[in-house]
């Protein structure tokens, strides 16, 4: 079974159904450990440190859970049209078979 909780959009992760929903506002937890490694900090230097290190822990989670349970894209018929008439495209009025009648001697 396919987990499809999140859509790729660009480099990031949207959520696509309420379980996507419900792990985007656990996003929400990096403003508690801010007020959290605020209140026990002694500087500016210690809140953002140790802040910005929680943080870039909790966007891989969410970067690895959105990339294990995206939805596929599905492709547009137009764009595969398209792609095969430029792979499949001759000059008009080319007649092939003058290429093919070379002589060796």
């Amino acid at each position: 079974m396919k987990l499809q909780w999140s859509i790729r959009k660009g480099i990031s992760f949207l959520p696509a159904s309420l379980i996507g929903w419900i792990i985007f506002a656990a996003a929400g937890y990096a403003i508690y450990l801010f007020i959290d490694i605020d209140s026990r900090s002694h500087s500016a230097s210690d809140t953002l440190i140790n802040w910005v290190f929680n943080c870039l822990i909790l966007g891989v989670a969410y970067s690895v859970i959105g990339f294990f349970t995206e939805k596929a894209e599905k492709y547009s018929v137009i764009s595969i049209q398209s792609y095969a008439s430029i792979t499949e495209y001759r000059p008009p009025n080319t007649d092939y078979s003058l290429q093919l009648n070379i002589r060796l001697t």
